[in-house]
């Protein structure tokens, strides 16, 4: 049989609550409270939820950081976005009736932006 300990609301005393009980008087003032058992398991079992969600917040806390790829992130973007702007800016439609000094204009543009976003990361 295991023993569940409740603190009087008048008096402050603890008091040992049996399993089998459906009531309990508090011995030093006398206070008599109905037990809900429905109450006292949702009870149980939200703290051991609760325990449950603290040791892992822990262990999260613990953990070391996840590792950063910037390097993979970089020679990413360096294979790929320049070539995506020099093909459609000579290969496109809507780009084939630019003329050639705004063709270039436009490549250095991305050109430009990409090392500045490559550099801010």
């Amino acid at each position: 049989m295991e023993l569940i300990e409740i603190k009087c609301k008048n008096c402050g005393a603890k008091i040992k609550l049996p399993d089998d009980a459906n009531k309990v008087t508090c011995e030093f003032c006398g206070t008599e409270y109905a037990i809900d058992r429905a109450t006292v398991v949702g009870a149980r079992e939200l703290g051991y939820e609760f325990e449950k969600g603290r040791i892992q917040a822990v262990e999260e806390a613990m953990a070391p950081p996840p590792k950063k790829h910037y390097l993979l992130k970089a020679l990413g973007w360096l294979c790929v976005y320049p070539v995506m702007i020099t093909y459609y800016s000579v290969k496109g439609e809507r780009m084939s009736k630019l003329p050639l000094w705004l063709k270039i204009f436009i490549n250095a543009a991305g050109y430009v932006s990409f090392f500045m976003l490559a550099y801010s990361a």
